[in-house]
């Protein structure tokens, strides 16, 4: 995968004001592409924390889990694309 097709405009266009459980739950049953859900589930929760960093996302206080539960209960926000940009500078 190119970082485009997973950051900016294209992350908030799918992930903005969702739930970080469905981008787990999206990430862990299609990834890898040739193997869909054969990794660990830390795995894909190393991995959504990684989709998450490069979207410029600010880390929490503890590592990222991969309890569904506790995921649904956190909203995607992501900044305004101008905010990244400022941000970078």
């Amino acid at each position: 995968h190119t970082a485009e097709s997973h950051t900016g405009a294209v992350f908030r266009s799918w992930w903005s004001g969702r739930r970080l459980g469905d981008l787990f739950s999206f990430v862990s049953t299609r990834m890898p592409k040739n193997e869909p859900a054969s990794l660990d589930p830390q795995h894909y929760a190393d991995l959504v924390a990684y989709l998450l960093k490069m979207n410029a996302m600010p880390p929490g206080p503890t590592e990222l889990g991969s309890d569904i539960a506790a995921l649904q209960k956190i909203t995607i926000v992501t900044p305004p694309a101008t905010a990244r940009k400022r941000k970078k500078s």
